[in-house]
């Protein structure tokens, strides 16, 4: 026999689950295409749908370290109706998760987006991250 606290911590675990839990689910086709000196870099394609609220992001990061031209990946996110997000996505050339600066990064031209139908279908293009001109000044 369970408790009266257990029924109370059940029926209150219930009811959280009710309100933040999915009540939409949407599908972002990826498709990420290297530049000619990206596509011979090493590292994972990771792409992101990052809500424009505090919510946090849906992920996906390529499966292996390997050199190859187009990924493509469909990312699942699950939210209230019509959520507004970013998208975009990054080569992990460290594979520590995370963007740096020095990674090649691309966002798609319309952020914020609001999701309103089931698949939204994205093309990114990843561009090398030029590196940055130091003057020579002994010269």
């Amino acid at each position: 026999m369970r408790s009266t606290s257990t029924l109370q911590l059940t029926a209150f675990s219930a009811l959280l689950t009710g309100l933040v839990g999915c009540s939409a689910t949407y599908d972002v086709a990826f498709e990420v295409t290297l530049d000619d000196v990206l596509s011979r870099h090493v590292g994972r394609v990771v792409m992101v749908v990052q809500p424009t609220d505090s919510s946090p992001a849906d992920v996906f990061k390529s499966n292996t370290f390997q050199r190859v031209r187009m990924h493509k990946a469909t990312v699942t996110t699950c939210c209230a109706p019509n959520p507004e997000v970013e998208l975009y996505a990054y080569l992990d050339e460290d594979g520590d998760g995370v963007w740096d600066p020095a990674e090649a990064r691309a966002a798609h031209a319309g952020n914020p987006v609001t999701l309103n139908t089931p698949t939204t279908h994205v093309k990114l293009a990843l561009a090398a991250v030029a590196e940055p001109v130091i003057p020579d000044l002994f010269e």
